[in-house]
């Protein structure tokens, strides 16, 4: 009921101009609904394209790689030593200590091809770090552990089958999965599959994301600030991310406060991408024209305003499967919804498998090094914030000045603090749930 009245008191006054949509849109969502919707209406299938080795880093890799042979191909030496048949050493002691000669060496890169027993039977090898074991010869004994290093060693101690050596495919045996589809190409997983010799590998196709910034007040960067003009930071800071991880962008410029250039330019982008992002005019004000623009092509809303701070005022929308991205053009509130709202659902989107279905699904418990200076509040409170490990105990605090306007501290920040509404006080060495910036909680 006394929402019914408020909406009517708003319709019946002129002065409170947009205020009207505020209350007969809905109410608020909780972020993590939010994020449930999002991830409903972002799935798309994902065409996989051919990638070289060299050029897939950061790339999502489209289906499960096998090991076409073994890593190591053979039995190798993991020290430089002598090399031994084990039954040939089983009766060494200190007592009665075995005198061995030395046949010949094998440096890494190189093999004995044929095992001549009447040459080597019986004998001691020289064998480097990395090198095959010649046939009939099964363990190792680093050099320090014997006497003599020319002609003849001394052997002092039994060795055991395999000893100090690298059984063909026990890092990796043939047929065997090596990386799952989904997987986010590393340095590591490129030097993995280029022991196995691959040159090329399949890759989800990366989606082609459109950004359109609003603002009569925003100018370029080379441009000279006017007094009330500020400069256009939200292009350079998406255009550069999402071209980091390696998607298409494409830049449809800052569109000023109107209504009719706001329609035009979502319907020339709308026919281009694969996911549209915008920022600012999406609060209550009378030049916030982005929900009613996107309403009047006929996009249909998911949710506008969430109940968090920073980034309540983000809407979320599609139109002819299009998910559109709404986001405030103020930056600091801009960067906190992207990196919670939409960083994740955008890399799930292109099938990358290491991505949860709920909003605080990467999210880790750190200690609170400083009390918080508010109380409990009615809505979600996410808190720019710096974390580290110290004496082996993850903590967390808070950046200096993290207020909703001031954008710098998401320099000095690497995660968010999350403190869901009408939480007890929270305290110094309290547990508070942690969002990293980095996109694996296993970063940490």
């Amino acid at each position: 009921m006394w929402l019914s009245k408020i909406s009517e008191f708003l319709t019946n006054n002129s002065a409170v101009g947009n205020l009207t949509i505020l209350y007969k849109e809905g109410i608020m969502i909780d972020p993590e609904k939010a994020y449930k919707k999002i991830l409903e209406n972002t799935s798309r299938t994902v065409e996989l394209k051919p990638c070289s080795l060299t050029d897939s880093i950061g790339k999502i890799l489209g289906e499960d790689v096998f090991a076409t042979e073994n890593i190591p191909p053979f039995d190798k030496s993991t020290f430089d030593g002598f090399a031994f048949a084990s039954k040939k050493t089983k009766n060494a002691s200190a007592e009665k200590p075995i005198t061995f000669e030395v046949a010949t060496q094998i440096p890494a890169g190189e093999t004995i091809i044929k095992n001549k027993y009447g040459k080597l039977e019986g004998k001691a090898v020289r064998i480097m770090t990395g090198a095959p074991l010649p046939e009939g010869f099964d363990c190792v004994i680093p050099f320090e552990k014997v006497e003599g290093y020319n002609d003849k060693i001394v052997l002092k101690i039994p060795l055991f089958y395999k000893e100090n050596v690298s059984s063909k495919g026990e890092e990796i045996k043939k047929g065997e999965k090596v990386l799952e589809a989904g997987t986010k190409i590393s340095p590591f997983h490129i030097g993995v599959l280029s022991s196995l010799g691959f040159r090329e590998i399949k890759i989800k196709k990366a989606p082609t994301i459109g950004i359109i910034t609003t603002g009569n007040e925003l100018v370029e960067v080379e441009k000279t600030l006017e007094k009330g003009k500020i400069r256009n930071s939200n292009k350079y800071y998406l255009l550069s991310y999402l071209q980091s991880i390696g998607y298409k962008t494409l830049f449809y410029g800052n569109v000023h406060d109107s209504l009719d250039d706001l329609k035009q330019k979502f319907h020339k982008a709308l026919t281009k991408v694969d996911f549209l992002i915008t920022t600012g005019g999406v609060s209550v004000g009378d030049y916030d024209l982005v929900p009613r623009a996107l309403k009047e092509i006929g996009a249909t809303q998911i949710f506008w305003r969430v109940n968090m701070k920073p980034g309540k005022f983000m809407h979320f929308s599609i139109f002819n499967n299009v998910p559109i991205f709404s986001l405030s053009g103020n930056p600091a509130a801009m960067t906190t919804s992207f990196k919670t709202m939409v960083e994740k659902p955008l890399l799930k989107s292109n099938g990358y498998s290491n991505i949860g279905n709920e909003l605080m699904s990467e999210s880790v418990s750190a200690f609170l090094k400083q009390s918080l200076k508010k109380n409990s509040c009615s809505h979600w409170r996410l808190i720019r914030a710096r974390r580290w490990i110290e004496d082996g105990k993850l903590y967390c605090k808070p950046v200096e000045k993290d207020k909703t306007g001031i954008s710098s501290t998401i320099i000095g920040a690497n995660g968010i603090i999350v403190i869901p509404p009408y939480s007890s006080p929270v305290k110094e060495n309290d547990l508070v749930d942690f969002l990293s910036f980095n996109e694996l909680k296993e970063e940490f």
